[in-house]
């Protein structure tokens, strides 16, 4: 399509202002001739304007987006005509994206190649497709702009936030955990495996001393031990409609999926083998215990897929599931929310029973609306009425919680914005008690 650009309509307004003030035949003749050489203007630089083909355009997109987070995407492009082009570029992304930029401009010299690149941020995980592009660009003169459409249909995944991962390995390096709220990541002293030697430090176990370093370095050394490894990490995590609530706009199955990512990643650095189970009112889906870097694919694979459906969980389906496929004593996590004893019952009857060849350890989101309106003060009848309703569920949820430890299940409640440090700080806690 080609439309006329804003100079080009105000030289064609002016003979109009001529006829306006000038009442001859002449001016008439001099309007007609102006508007014609204008017109053959515009040919020529109609004519000498770089072609749709001309332009090349390239998406770039990395192998996957974060949620939340800011993400680098755009096109290479690759001008082949004989002529500088001045562009203003945008393309259709999903909904589910906030665009850092709503188009992208710039001017691009002859037979040369640019890179254009804007920032965008899903507020959704899953498969989504990035559209058309939508090209406008100048003829050399100004005169005319040329809107083109370019077909572009491509997928792409949007996984959850792996800016934990990141932040992790570089706490790690800098031995700086503490800052995230996490212990360190190996346990020493507990646990059988050899991991270093280092000086004494008054308290240390005498059995551990390195007499041989100790006789070689003039100075007491002592060994450092990490807990055995290669225990099996079940993942199972509830996709019912409890989790389709949001805390601080985030979902509480996010909070859930930030968790097991991490928690996946630190226990195959400890070289535990980790799968997973999300379940509803059905199997969402499974990956099998793996150990190494394939557990991290196979898990970001499966759970950037996972959304929350409006059903009541069937935890007789997910235990049922896991006990019929896993014998071995396992480290089963199972992250959930809870509302009562009756709502909960077959989680409790089967966490017991795990306990019995398994740790189960069930991990419930607190509902902080619900404690909110606990602790607030009534300023009416109706808020008396509120208080009241939520102290009951509040009490029925203790209920259901203290059954569950009396029981023999290791319990984890916790806010759901703490769920990440405080879950891996418990995981590392049960590795350096030799509990699994």
């Amino acid at each position: 399509m080609i439309l006329p650009a804003r100079k080009f309509l105000i030289l064609l307004l002016i003979p109009i202002a001529w006829l306006l003030v000038l009442h001859s035949r002449t001016a008439v003749v001099l309007a007609l001739a102006y508007d014609v050489a204008l017109l053959l203007l515009g040919l020529v630089d109609l004519f000498l304007s770089a072609r749709p083909g001309d332009l090349v355009f390239t998406r770039i997109t990395p192998g996957h987006l974060s949620l939340g987070a800011v993400n680098r995407i755009g096109w290479d492009l690759h001008n082949r005509s004989g002529s500088t082009v001045a562009f203003t570029v945008t393309e259709d992304v999903p909904e589910e994206m906030e665009k850092e930029s709503p188009a992208l401009s710039g001017r691009i010299r002859a037979q040369s190649q640019a890179q254009l690149r804007y920032g965008v941020r899903p507020t959704r995980r899953g498969l989504y497709e990035l559209g058309d592009l939508h090209l406008r660009y100048w003829m050399p003169l100004g005169l005319l702009i040329r809107q083109h459409r370019i077909r572009a249909r491509d997928e792409v995944k949007v996984y959850p936030n792996v800016h934990n991962l990141a932040r992790y390995e570089l706490a790690v390096r800098r031995h700086r955990l503490v800052e995230m709220g996490l212990s360190a990541t190996r346990q020493r002293g507990k646990g059988s495996m050899f991991e270093s030697l280092r000086d004494y430090v008054r308290g240390d176990d005498p059995a551990d001393i390195a007499w041989k370093a100790t006789a070689r370095r003039g100075r007491i050394i002592t060994r450092n031990y990490e807990t055995d490894r290669s225990q099996n990490v079940l993942l199972v995590i509830d996709c019912g409609r409890l989790m389709t609530t949001q805390v601080e706009n985030v979902l509480r199955l996010d909070y859930a999926i930030n968790a097991s990512l991490l928690l996946a990643h630190v226990a195959v650095k400890q070289g535990d083998y980790i799968g997973m189970l999300a379940f509803s009112d059905r199997i969402e889906s499974y990956v099998p215990p793996v150990r190494g870097r394939a557990a991290l694919t196979r898990m970001n694979e499966a759970l950037y897929r996972l959304e929350p459906r409006l059903c009541e969980p069937n935890y007789e389906l997910a235990c049922r599931f896991l006990a019929l496929r896993h014998r071995k004593r396992s480290l089963i996590v199972i992250l959930t929310a809870v509302i009562d004893a009756q709502a909960s019952s077959m989680l409790l009857a089967y966490s017991a029973r795990f306990a019995r060849r398994h740790l189960p350890l069930c991990v419930t989101m607190r509902d902080l609306e619900v404690e909110g309106l606990c602790s607030a003060a009534p300023q009416s009848a109706a808020d008396c009425f509120t208080k009241t309703i939520a102290l009951q569920m509040h009490a029925r949820r203790a209920e259901a919680l203290g059954r569950m430890q009396k029981h023999g299940v290791d319990l984890l409640d916790v806010d759901p914005r703490q769920l990440t440090p405080r879950l891996l700080n418990r995981y590392l806690a049960l590795k350096r008690a030799q509990r699994i």
